[in-house]
């Protein structure tokens, strides 16, 4: 599923609100239509941002508990799972790869 730039810009704003801003010492987040409005989007927008960051383990979800801030997942520094592709890494340092296949076979005397 192809994300937008609109969706990866509320995600990235939720993300920072989350670790560093106005929600870094909550556990959970504001309602929908709260948060919506907070932000001036629309709840259409934030529910897609809110699926994106649910995905990707930095909230849960919970009809009738809210949407749970994952503080465990969002205070690691690194994840391999969400950094670029091995591959565009190797072509990032200027360097290029290939696949080689190779074949053996033992002979029996």
């Amino acid at each position: 599923m192809a994300r937008s730039n609109a969706d990866q810009s509320i995600r990235a704003q939720l993300l920072w609100q989350m670790r560093e801003g106005r929600f870094s010492q909550c556990e959970r987040l504001p309602r929908e239509s709260v948060l919506a409005q907070l932000m001036g989007i629309s709840r259409t927008q934030l529910r897609d941002s809110l699926a994106l960051l649910e995905r990707e383990g930095f909230i849960s979800r919970r009809h009738g508990i809210g949407t749970v801030i994952n503080r465990h997942v969002l205070d690691i520094q690194t994840r391999m799972d969400l950094e670029q592709e091995f591959m565009d890494m190797i072509r990032g340092g200027g360097l290029s790869s290939r696949y080689c296949f190779c074949q053996s076979r033992r002979d029996c005397l």
